[in-house]
């Protein structure tokens, strides 16, 4: 008796009109767990993606992807191999102890009432349209003035920093070889407002997060300011493009699911 065949899908996810939220990709995912890509294999499913992320036996791909490209050093390279993303084992699980302190429940807890009055003054700017683009009126926006907020820095300096964590943000799409001088430069301008964020908290601490994170010590281990930076630099990309696309995503979702919309409006708790 033959071995059945499993039908796995092929994507070419540098193809300019390829999107992670397409049908061929949806169609994908219900063929098969995982499909062939030109950059190696993509896990589709949620299950096996948690599974596979779970195990001993994996390290982390994403510390390759410079290498991938043809990168081999440079600022980005520096940065991008050395920051809590990519780190494996003791390294990693250093880096995050003295990171969690910063993280506090009540900080965050406190904060909640102004992020809450943040999406109303959003909300307002385009409601009497009966419109908006969501991404550009309130998820970039939204995203990265709360992360201005979590920093203790002004609200206004938003633009900047979504322009440099988005600039940033191209070195892990398929075009990264191409955009690597923007890139670097992005990297750049991080490390010189993240620096100087540092030296003001090392003189000026507060109960901001990043004062949180420059007081950090853990069994008298403490960040270097080498260590400090790539987490601020990390914080400010991430905190800003995951929150940004999440939202985005969690939109499209209402979209394809109205009557849910509707359900959040009748009972937004």
């Amino acid at each position: 008796m033959s071995t059945p065949t499993v039908d796995v899908p092929y994507l070419d996810i540098s193809d300019p009109s390829f999107a992670m939220q397409s049908e061929a990709l949806r169609s994908a995912r219900e063929r098969s767990w995982y499909a062939r890509t030109n950059f190696g294999l993509a896990v589709l499913r949620y299950d096996e993606v948690s599974k596979l992320l779970k195990s001993p036996k994996l390290s982390q791909g994403s510390a390759k992807w410079p290498a991938h490209n043809g990168v081999h050093s440079g600022l980005f390279y520096d940065w991008w191999t050395k920051n809590l993303l990519v780190l494996e084992g003791e390294d990693h699980h250093r880096i995050r102890r003295l990171l969690n302190p910063a993280f506090s429940p009540r900080l965050i807890k406190e904060l909640v009432p102004r992020f809450q009055a943040l999406a109303n003054e959003l909300v307002d700017a385009f409601i009497d349209k009966g419109e908006c683009e969501f991404i550009r009126d309130f998820a970039e926006p939204y995203a990265t003035r709360v992360l201005t907020i979590l920093l203790g820095i002004p609200e206004s300096e938003w633009p900047r920093i979504a322009r440099l964590a988005s600039t940033v943000g191209l070195a892990l799409g398929v075009t990264f070889k191409q955009d690597l001088d923007k890139v670097e430069a992005a990297v750049a301008e991080l490390y010189d407002y993240a620096e100087e964020l540092i030296r003001d908290r090392q003189a000026n601490p507060g109960e901001d997060f990043v004062s949180r994170l420059v007081l950090a010590s853990r069994d008298g281990d403490r960040l270097s300011d080498e260590e400090l930076r790539n987490a601020l630099v990390l914080l400010i990309f991430g905190g800003m493009d995951t929150t940004r696309n999440q939202l985005g995503l969690a939109m499209q979702s209402f979209i394809r699911n109205p009557d849910q919309w509707e359900l959040l409006a009748r009972r937004p708790d």
